[in-house]
């Protein structure tokens, strides 16, 4: 039996008010909203920052599928597009986040969705925890990136993208060039489509552009 509507959200709000009126920088949840839309009852009309992330998804997915594959999804937040993988037939997800608020959120869509496949980690995302991971099918990379370049430089940022590329024979990449919120300075999308080229091992690399329902950003995808 599917959860109420007004118990699911209920129990969403509780999560996000304890970190309501914190100064906790990173936090998708600081302004007391999930950061995705979630794809199970209760959660379609929750206030978001992301309102189209089922758009998102759908467009990506016409240009790699997830199906049958392993799938590594780095700076998961509410875990959104890690169940979207799972419900896209992938064999088993990972998903990253050192937000623990909304890792803590997303072991609760999954308990509600009831996919089997998913595992989630609160962890920092740096070299160290990249080189330990096994190999993944497809490596979801959307957003995070640019808060490493912000936290620990470009020179860095740029080396662990390209230990991470050596980890998967794919990836689903996101640039925040013209991004208000977290932009790279002085980069353009160019610059950050050239760095991915240059950093990771793929040999072919699809700028598939911008999704509906988000404009800033550039969408790359790698592939051996």
């Amino acid at each position: 039996m599917e959860p109420k509507k007004e118990i699911v959200d209920q129990r969403a709000r509780e999560i996000i008010s304890k970190i309501r009126g914190r100064k906790y920088n990173g936090s998708s949840l600081i302004n007391g909203k999930l950061y995705h839309d979630l794809p199970f009852p209760g959660f379609e009309s929750f206030s978001s920052h992301r309102s189209k992330t089922k758009v998102r998804w759908e467009h990506i997915c016409r240009y790699i599928s997830v199906k049958g594959k392993s799938v590594l999804d780095i700076g998961c937040s509410v875990g959104a597009f890690s169940i979207f993988s799972s419900l896209a037939g992938a064999t088993k997800v990972l998903g990253l986040d050192y937000d623990r608020e909304s890792i803590e959120v997303a072991k609760y869509a999954v308990s509600k969705v009831g996919v089997k496949n998913i595992e989630f980690w609160c962890c920092n995302i740096d070299s160290k925890l990249i080189e330990k991971l096994d190999h993944f099918d497809v490596i979801i990379w959307l957003s995070q990136w640019m808060w490493l370049v912000k936290q620990l430089g470009m020179a860095e940022a740029r080396w662990i993208l390209s230990l991470a590329s050596r980890k998967s024979d794919s990836m689903i990449f996101e640039s925040a060039a013209d991004d208000g919120m977290a932009r790279i300075k002085g980069t353009s999308q160019a610059d950050i489509e050239k760095i991915f080229r240059e950093a990771t091992c793929y040999s072919r690399v699809t700028n598939i552009g911008v999704s509906p329902g988000w404009k800033k950003r550039n969408i790359l995808i790698g592939e051996l």
